[in-house]
């Protein structure tokens, strides 16, 4: 992706504001907010004027600073960025003013009661809308972070003697017309229902009471199935989203107390990760000597050491790996301790770094632990 500044106005000598950063995309990418909707289009993906090809008008506000660096201040737009999403709120306005007897609607980003930012929607009608309904429709047309996870229907879009939307007279969405409460009865309902209330930030989450309509979302799912998790049962964000109240959730979870965990002696070989193959394009002269060396003081006798590497060293299968001929292989411990303990007797000697590293144990090349009494 290369970046072109296209243009700017001159503060000082030294100061630089880009009004307008573009982007030049590449070819295979694309834009899916943007599909089949060609004024907007034709707004955002302009001609290169620069070569072949379009370019991506981000909407970016930035300036360059006397040190060369880009600092940047914000946006020339109302997109927002929620979970790691960039939104662009009138994009979703537009879908729901296709939905039946909508008037009008702002959608705006705001934080909720459990600190996160997220979309509220206002809306106008003759009638009552059925918001519900209205979600429902979006989730059908628009990605699930695209939907106001709160909604409301007023009496007209507040503005400002400018005739620009007054967003602080907005009012606050609350789940005030929440479910008759009922208590949760099983182990698995009490727990999904106190993640609610701890993720979503309300008190007293009746089993009942919908995830959406309390202002859920697929991020919020993730962070309950991680709490519930605490609680030793196990659901999906599938269960969350498709269960959506704590009673139906609560039938699909399982106790972690069946899941069964293998915590004995683990060998074989091991898949090479990212780091070990970047370790091998290094070619060392002797990549077997690529250690590190730590001075730990300890009035443990040399048995304790020995009985504290034993258990180190079993419990923790990869200090027994073992990366020999371009594999990686864990041995039994019967195999392969992992480490060999040489015992040095320096209480004489007035600086003991220069004997250690002297000592005829310094070329042996793997896992050398030194124990010294000063």
């Amino acid at each position: 992706m290369s970046l072109f500044v296209t243009k700017f106005r001159k503060i000082t000598n030294a100061d630089i504001i880009i009004e307008t950063i573009i982007m030049k995309l590449l070819p295979k990418l694309l834009a899916i907010g943007y599909l089949n909707r060609e004024e907007l289009t034709n707004e955002k993906f302009i001609d290169n004027p620069f070569g072949e090809g379009k370019l991506y008008l981000s909407g970016d506000v930035a300036r360059w600073k006397p040190d060369g660096n880009i600092e940047y201040l914000g946006r020339n737009d109302n997109q927002v960025k929620i979970h790691g999403f960039r939104i662009e709120p009138e994009e979703v306005e537009s879908t729901i003013r296709q939905y039946k007897n909508v008037n009008d609607c702002v959608v705006v980003a705001k934080e909720d009661l459990s600190g996160d930012k997220a979309l509220y929607a206002y809306m106008t009608s003759d009638t009552v809308l059925d918001l519900e309904d209205i979600k429902a429709v979006l989730r059908t047309n628009l990605p699930d972070y695209m939907v106001p996870a709160y909604m409301m229907q007023i009496d007209k879009i507040p503005v400002t003697t400018n005739g620009k939307l007054d967003v602080r007279a907005l009012p606050e969405i609350k789940t005030n017309n929440r479910a008759e409460y009922i208590a949760p009865e099983t182990d698995a309902e009490k727990a999904i229902c106190k993640a609610f209330e701890d993720i979503l930030g309300i008190s007293s989450v009746s089993v009942d009471e919908d995830f959406f309509e309390l202002g859920g979302d697929s991020i919020k799912a993730i962070r309950i199935v991680s709490n519930v998790r605490e609680s030793n049962h196990l659901i999906s964000v599938k269960d969350v989203m498709t269960g959506r109240c704590p009673r139906k959730i609560a039938m699909t979870a399982a106790a972690e107390d069946n899941v069964k965990y293998e915590q004995g002696e683990v060998s074989g070989e091991v898949q090479k990760t990212p780091i070990i193959h970047e370790f091998e394009n290094w070619n060392l002269p002797k990549p077997w000597h690529f250690n590190q060396s730590i001075m730990i003081n300890t009035q443990d006798d040399e048995n304790m050491t020995e009985l504290i590497l034993q258990a180190l060293t079993k419990h923790h299968d990869m200090l027994r790996a073992v990366y020999k001929d371009g594999n990686i292989v864990v041995k039994p411990f019967e195999q392969n301790k992992g480490y060999s303990l040489d015992i040095f007797n320096i209480c004489d000697v007035e600086d003991p770094s220069p004997a250690i590293h002297n000592s005829p144990a310094m070329p042996i090349p793997h896992s050398l632990l030194f124990l010294s009494k000063i």
